[in-house]
């Protein structure tokens, strides 16, 4: 739906057709293919009227000043129109709401451009609003629309069918059909949900993008056949981008023709119901089909249509139908523009003492819910579209993604307060000391200083604590327990003795061999008595040698059996199932030795606090056990690269860590630029592993925060620069 009419109320001085001193103007013809209809009344009963552009399909809502001021519009002076309303009427208009009412007309190009000096204020319109490619693009890649469908005469021929959708049948059956479907799913809820899981993933992505717009195409569908309905036209449909992102619309303006509230606020809400019968249809037809693609369409539309409707339609603060809702539900039309012009006069009013005139009369309770609203629109679009200028950064090419993140930043967000500043500063001179004020103004003193005074020079980062040295122990050969020779944390010497193995086959192979060894001494021996041949003598030689080799090794590997320690240091992570008796093979790891002596630390820390990061520092890690005591430390290298990959796995977020990353053919990536920090620790009073997670705080020189954001900016600018 369109936005609606743009509020009066703006003071503005006489026109004149030419330089100079003259008499006052005449006012200016309409144009005479406007149409002026009966509109809603509001909620206190008060009458309105609607002013319609058929040219631009555009509609305006007019109290009744103003229609009782067009109703006798002629081209005479402001004066006289205020004086004639005044002598035929209850009320009190002066020249200043006529040329009020002048400038609302002559903004939306209502005023014939035949008449005298309108061509002039045309033509500085047109100038103000004239912007190249690059302008338009600025004004317009946040929210533009390209129309697909003339889907009017289409939906006259869909109504009559249409019709049983609007019976009390209709909506008792959807409630039995909500009732079977909830209470069939539960009693298949762990499988509702693990599909659910697996769907939502990112590899069935587009099954949720489809699944989206169907929901959205049958929730467009929803208000244009519920206008059609009510008799309203709708001349267009098609998409709607948002930050580039396309999502379906349907023009139905003409609702503004309506004089019925309830119907208006049925047009805002066909679109949820629509989406939500959708849904619930699914969501029984889920229990009854079988696996397969249908199922899982009918699971995703049963999920995804709710939760949009609820998360983005029925939000009031962007003008989605939860806007329109609830500006057509409380009967105040142009809901967000009267409420920030009463926002803006009460901040002048009550911070700066202006003495301003109330842009509109509204009760007490009205004002005040109003401004509150305002508010709230503010904050949310602060953190809305500071949440695109990081999607838009991310999802971009890096240079054009600052830069369309600074204009985000820069046009939606700093320049309304630099034009409300500049604002403030052109009528310093009616400035008036208040309470308020001085409070806000203590408030941003305060502000001010925790921004630029350096308070906090500690940097804390992820961290991984590991012996620098450290061997794990697997048997050379298998066999059969026999001894344990440790227990866990004794400390061992290079070459002690950890476990001693049994095998009875080599026990049985030596003994095999050293009898062939005594067999074949002997034959040597006789053949020298006998004097047998010189080749026989070179045979039994060879055989003799092979004996003795193979005893070399059986004896090898018996001495094998023994497992010791290849470095000095204390046992860790002993196997809890050696037991004698037991079986073990070479691939089952008996115990981990670790150099006691020598342990690192592995940190990472942010692009915005690495330059402050230096050799020598003084640091102490503090492990993520609890009963673990912190650990003091030195920085010994810092490396001035960007990770490409995490190193230490067990600091990924999927594994239970902190820093953000995307899984890639087996790596980790962080999603933001963290460089490495080697510290060398002193030895921990009590580590029971070779690798312990914890966070690190570094003591490095104060700094304020205003130079932490820019060194933070400057980094990144380097970064994706290439410089």
């Amino acid at each position: 739906m369109s936005a609606g009419p743009i509020p009066l109320g703006r003071i503005i001085p006489g026109l004149t057709d030419s330089a100079g001193p003259k008499s006052p103007p005449r006012l200016p013809s309409l144009r005479q293919e406007l149409d002026l209809v009966e509109g809603p009344r509001t909620k206190d009963g008060a009458p309105t009227w609607t002013l319609h552009d058929p040219v631009r399909n555009a509609y305006f809502r007019l109290g009744w000043s103003a229609f009782e001021i067009l109703a006798r519009w002629a081209p005479v002076t402001a004066d006289e129109l205020a004086a004639r309303v005044k002598a035929e009427t209850r009320l009190d208009v002066d020249r200043e709401e006529v040329e009020s009412l002048l400038r609302m007309l002559q903004d939306n190009h209502l005023v014939a451009a035949g008449a005298p000096g309108v061509w002039r204020v045309y033509a500085a319109h047109r100038e103000r609003r004239r912007a190249g490619p690059w302008g338009w693009l600025l004004h317009h890649y946040l929210f533009f629309r390209v129309p697909l469908l003339r889907p009017d005469a289409a939906l006259d021929c869909l109504t009559p069918f249409a019709r049983p959708l609007f019976t009390r049948r209709f909506a008792s059956l959807v409630v039995l059909a909500l009732i079977a479907g909830l209470y069939l799913t539960g009693r298949q809820w762990d499988g509702f949900v693990a599909r659910l899981a697996a769907l939502t993933s990112f590899e069935n992505l587009s099954w949720l993008m489809l699944a989206l717009a169907g929901a959205k195409a049958v929730h467009e569908l929803g208000h244009a056949v519920v206008a059609k309905r009510f008799g309203v036209r709708v001349p267009s449909a098609g998409l709607a981008f948002i930050v580039f992102w396309p999502r379906f619309y349907t023009e139905t303006t003409d609702a503004w023709r309506l004089t019925d509230r309830r119907a208006q606020v049925a047009i805002d809400g066909a679109g949820i119901a629509a989406e939500l019968v959708l849904a619930v249809a699914a969501l029984l037809a889920w229990s009854f089909l079988p696996d397969g693609t249908l199922r899982d369409a009918a699971l995703m539309i049963a999920t995804v249509s709710w939760a949009s409707t609820l998360a983005i339609n029925l939000n009031p603060f962007m003008r989605f139908d939860g806007y329109y809702l609830l500006a057509d539900a409380v009967g105040i039309p142009n809901l967000q523009p009267r409420a920030f012009a009463l926002a803006v006069c009460h901040l002048r009013r009550t911070l700066l003492g202006f003495d301003e005139a109330a842009p509109e009369l509204v009760p007490s309770t009205v004002r005040a819910w109003m401004i509150a609203y305002a508010w709230m629109v503010w904050i949310y679009r602060l953190v809305l579209f500071a949440g695109i200028a990081l999607v838009v950064y991310h999802f971009f090419i890096k240079l054009v993604g600052i830069g369309l993140f600074l204009v985000e930043i820069g046009w939606f967000i700093a320049r309304p307060v630099w034009r409300e500043a500049r604002t403030w500063w052109g009528r310093r001179a009616e400035l008036r000391p208040t309470r308020s004020g001085f409070a806000a103004l203590a408030l941003l003193t305060a502000g001010f200083v925790a921004l630029v005074v350096p308070w906090r020079g500690r940097v804390e980062a992820p961290a991984a604590l590991r012996a620098a040295e450290f061997v794990r122990v697997f048997p050379a050969t298998p066999g059969r327990l026999a001894t344990v020779h440790v227990a866990e944390g004794a400390r061992v010497a290079a070459g002690d003795p950890l476990v001693t193995l049994e095998a009875p086959d080599i026990e049985g192979q030596i003994a095999v061999v050293r009898a062939r060894i005594a067999e074949t001494q002997r034959e040597i021996d006789l053949s020298a008595v006998t004097q047998a041949s010189a080749e026989r003598l070179g045979i039994l030689a060879e055989t003799l040698a092979t004996s003795r080799r193979e005893l070399a090794l059986q004896e090898d590997l018996k001495s094998r059996l023994t497992v010791r320690a290849a470095l000095g240091g204390q046992v860790r992570q002993l196997a809890e199932h050696l037991a004698p008796g037991r079986w073990i093979s070479e691939t089952e790891s008996i115990a981990l030795v670790v150099a006691p002596d020598v342990w690192t630390i592995h940190a990472y820390v942010s692009e915005s606090d690495v330059a402050t990061v230096e050799p020598g520092m003084q640091a102490r890690f503090y492990p993520a056990q609890a009963d673990v005591a912190p650990v003091p430390a030195v920085i010994e290298a810092v490396e001035r690269t960007d990770l490409r990959t995490l190193p230490d796995a067990a600091l990924a977020e999927p594994l239970g860590g902190t820093i953000a990353v995307r899984q890639r053919e087996g790596r980790y990536e962080p999603v933001s630029a963290f460089y490495r920090v080697r510290l060398r620790a002193e030895p921990p009073t009590a580590v029971w592993h070779r690798t312990m997670r914890g966070e690190i705080a570094i003591a490095g020189a104060p700094r304020s925060l205003l130079r932490r954001w820019w060194q933070a900016i400057a980094a990144v600018l380097v970064r994706e620069s290439g410089f």
